[in-house]
């Protein structure tokens, strides 16, 4: 047991707990610049963490009556197939010797991490798709949510980055929900989808079962602190502090 690891566990809980962001988006780059883990292991590892995790929460907002499976569906017939194809990517990229897999880990990684922290700095980014809305919901054009959530679930199977801190934001942005509903869709589709990636990283190896015990005794007693610590913390300064820790975290993984 590390105890090292078990805090790191604890302060991604706790941030989770706080602001809602994906723990991709933290601990994948701890266990990479801190804990020295192999990239594309880190990965896979925080996968299975996350389907452990949103299983829970997906039973929980089952329950709550907060899922909508028809969008649900909709938004896995487009993921699962990115998913499947990252995991065939990062299979044979070694074969075509251009690119090391953790290389591009990192690099992949790095850049997301940059762009999900836009989204913590100027909320406003956003607002573009909210002012098509109205348009998409005419026009019903499900095969650009299927797009999306297509290069979502590609880059998730690849870096773990994106079943929530992308996700949540897109959701927001092109179906007129309340958040309760957005949450627990997007928790949901976010367990079924780290689950089929993080079976494909069990697949290929890229798991690491000792690191994984550690990061889960940390990470659930983190989140029920940071619930209980949003009630009275500026969300704001919250999403500033989280949005300059992934810039620093994407810059060192380019």
């Amino acid at each position: 047991m590390s105890l090292e690891t078990i805090l790191a566990g604890f302060f991604v809980g706790t941030m989770i707990g706080l602001t809602g962001m994906g723990g991709g988006s933290l601990i994948t780059p701890i266990m990479i610049l801190f804990f020295r883990v192999q990239p594309v292991v880190a990965v896979g590892t925080d996968l299975v963490l996350s389907s452990l995790t949103k299983a829970a929460g997906a039973v929980t907002h089952s329950w709550l009556g907060n899922v909508n499976i028809r969008i649900t569906k909709m938004l896995l017939s487009g993921s699962i197939p990115g998913a499947l194809l990252g995991l065939l990517f990062l299979r044979i990229l070694p074969s075509l010797h251009i690119i090391s897999v953790d290389s591009m880990t990192k690099q992949v990684l790095g850049v997301l991490l940059i762009l999900v922290s836009a989204g913590l700095f100027y909320p406003s980014v956003w607002r573009f798709a909210e002012r098509s809305k109205s348009s998409a919901a005419r026009n019903k054009n499900i095969w650009v949510v299927r797009g999306v959530s297509f290069g979502i679930g590609f880059a998730v199977s690849i870096t773990s980055v994106g079943s929530g801190s992308i996700f949540v934001p897109f959701l927001l942005a092109t179906f007129t929900l309340p958040l309760s509903r957005v949450v627990g869709i997007d928790v949901l589709h976010g367990a079924i989808l780290t689950a089929v990636a993080g079976a494909g990283h069990l697949a290929n190896g890229t798991v690491d079962f000792s690191l994984l015990i550690n990061l889960l005794i940390g990470s659930v007693p983190g989140v029920v602190l940071g619930s209980k610590l949003s009630v009275s913390f500026p969300k704001r300064a919250m999403e500033i502090i989280l949005g300059s820790m992934l810039v620093i975290s994407g810059i060192k993984l380019l």
